[in-house]
């Protein structure tokens, strides 16, 4: 696809940015392009602030995700934490961390995590705020199931998710053109599950088949969509290949790509991709960004030298992950003082 299609530019973009000024530090720098980065990028942006998003991974339009096991395998970057050891493409898309007993599958893209989950929307359960630790409340007093309703609200608009009633069936008896709409087999076998967990639940717990799965998809329409001569649906309605966590390469996904960073990127974000941050550091009146090219991360991280970059910037805004982040702020601690601790 034409390369106006992207939202992004690649590192060798921001290192021209650089060279062309490479002591001005621009206003905001937003580390990670997830859900977190994503929306932090479109509220700065539509404030008027200067917006540069850095992303490890690259960016994906649909047709170019993987549709096939052995495309798949070709797409895994595996950090063995236990072994000590990182396998695999550096700007795979499936990031796969291993840990002494939990491993964690990670978004690496433009659109992070968006463009590999299964696109479900649900909002906690309200008690998941009221959590106490040592007779504590876990979360900050403003933070509570009451308060953040009307940002899940939000987030539910902005991310156009929808009730899902049923899905892509072949094409209509009738009428050909029109597409068929059936409830899936597996649907009607998890709500039945739900129905007979219902009865053995304890009467406090919330068990409810009855609220609508809320999906950031679109689905297929008949009042609105025409089957191809082929009874295929028209590009950008689901097809219900279940392939969404390999990516859509239908361009049925709501993903970020579709939603906020489109958003922040018309506002005037800038955002740029195969970027791995190596740390930051803060200086007298700015802080230094320090960057890598993710295409030569695993090179570096086996002793061989890799051109560093760095970006300066008035403020920056760490997103990159529960992970990313972590691993970020523990590579930028400095030997002398506890700069991101105090």
């Amino acid at each position: 696809q034409p390369d106006a299609d992207r939202l992004s530019e690649s590192v060798i973009a921001v290192r021209e940015l650089i060279r062309k000024a490479p002591k001005h530090a621009h206003e905001a720098v937003v580390i990670g392009s997830g859900y977190g980065g994503a929306v932090a990028a479109q509220r700065l942006a539509d404030a008027g602030v200067g917006v540069i998003v850095l992303e490890r991974g690259l960016e994906y339009l649909s047709g170019e995700f993987p549709d096939g096991l052995c495309k798949a395998f070709g797409q895994f970057r595996i950090d063995n934490g236990v072994a000590r050891r990182v396998a695999g493409n550096e700007t795979a898309l499936f990031d796969l961390r291993i840990g002494e007993g939990i491993g964690v599958l990670v978004g690496n893209a433009l659109g992070g995590g968006s463009q590999i989950n299964a696109n479900v929307a649900i909002e906690p359960d309200h008690r998941v705020f009221d959590k106490r630790e040592n007779a504590q409340r876990s979360w900050p007093d403003e933070i509570t199931g009451e308060a953040m309703t009307k940002y899940f609200v939000r987030a539910r608009e902005r991310l156009a998710a929808a009730a899902f009633v049923a899905g892509f069936a072949g094409p209509d008896s009738k009428e050909r053109r029109k597409p068929l709409l059936e409830v899936p087999f597996k649907t009607l076998r998890l709500r039945e599950l739900a129905e007979r967990m219902r009865t053995i639940a304890p009467n406090d717990s919330k068990c409810d088949d009855k609220e609508p799965l809320l999906l950031t998809v679109r689905n297929a329409d008949p009042a609105q969509h025409e089957l191809g001569d082929r009874g295929q649906l028209p590009r950008g309605a689901c097809v219900g290949c279940g392939e969404c966590v390999a990516g859509c390469n239908f361009n049925a996904k709501q993903t970020l790509t579709h939603t906020y960073l489109r958003r922040a990127a018309a506002a005037g974000a800038s955002l740029f991709t195969g970027v791995t941050v190596l740390r930051i550091r803060r200086c007298e009146d700015y802080w230094a960004i320090t960057c890598v090219a993710t295409s030569d991360r695993k090179r570096q991280r086996e002793g061989a030298r890799a051109p560093l970059f760095r970006l300066r910037a008035k403020r920056v805004f760490m997103a990159a992950g529960t992970l990313g982040s972590t691993e970020l702020l523990l590579r930028s601690q400095s030997k002398k003082k506890r700069l991101f601790s105090e």
